[in-house]
C-alpha cells in the first residue's frame, strides 16, 4: 500500500518526465525564431514549420504552429516560463546551458546529456546556443559552474599565462 508521500513522488516524476523533453524543444524554438526567422514566415503555419529546427519534436512543431494561426506565437516567451514553474514544482531544477561553435548533431547531444546527468542528476534540463565565436569545443555553464572546454577558453587561459608570468 503506497503512502500519499509515494504517490506525489511517483507523479512528479512523470510530471518532470513529460515537461522535460517540451521545454528542451521549445527554448531551441525560442532561439530560433530570435536568430532570424523572419515576420513572413511567423505569419504562416507551413511557413513557419518550414523554419523551424528539424530536430523539433512533431507535437511541439504542432503547437507552435497552433500558436502562429492563433497570432499567439509572441506568448512563447511567456508559456516557457510558465513551463519551467510547473516543472520546479516536481524537485530541484538545473539547467545546463550548452555552448558550442556549431550545432552539435542529436548523437553528440545526447552523449554529452548523459554524461552531464549522471554527474548532475537526471532532473537536469538543457538550453543550447551557437556561438562560432567560441572557434570549437563546448563551454556548459549550470548555476556558477562553468566548464570551458572551449578553443577561445584554452586561448584566453594560455594569453593569461603567458602574460602573467
Amino acid at each position: 500500500m503506497s503512502t500519499p508521500g509515494i504517490r506525489s513522488n511517483y507523479a512528479r516524476a512523470i510530471v518532470k518526465d513529460a515537461l522535460g523533453p517540451w521545454l528542451e524543444n521549445l527554448r531551441t524554438a525560442q532561439r530560433s525564431l530570435r536568430d532570424g526567422v523572419t515576420g513572413d514566415a511567423l505569419a504562416d503555419p507551413t511557413k513557419l514549420a518550414l523554419a523551424l529546427p528539424a530536430t523539433l519534436r512533431p507535437e511541439v512543431r504542432r503547437f507552435l504552429q497552433l500558436l502562429a494561426r492563433e497570432d499567439d506565437l509572441d506568448r512563447l516567451p511567456e508559456i516557457i516560463r510558465e513551463l519551467e514553474s510547473l516543472y520546479a514544482e516536481g524537485g530541484e531544477t538545473l539547467t545546463a546551458t550548452i555552448t558550442t561553435a556549431i550545432e552539435m548533431t542529436p548523437p553528440e547531444r545526447e552523449a554529452l546529456e548523459a554524461r552531464l546527468r549522471q554527474r548532475f542528476g537526471q532532473g537536469l534540463l538543457f538550453d543550447y546556443e551557437v556561438a562560432p565565436s567560441l572557434l570549437g569545443g563546448v563551454r556548459v555553464r549550470i548555476g556558477d559552474l562553468v566548464i570551458d572546454g572551449s578553443v577561445a577558453g584554452r586561448l584566453e587561459a594560455m594569453r593569461e599565462r603567458i602574460v602573467g608570468a
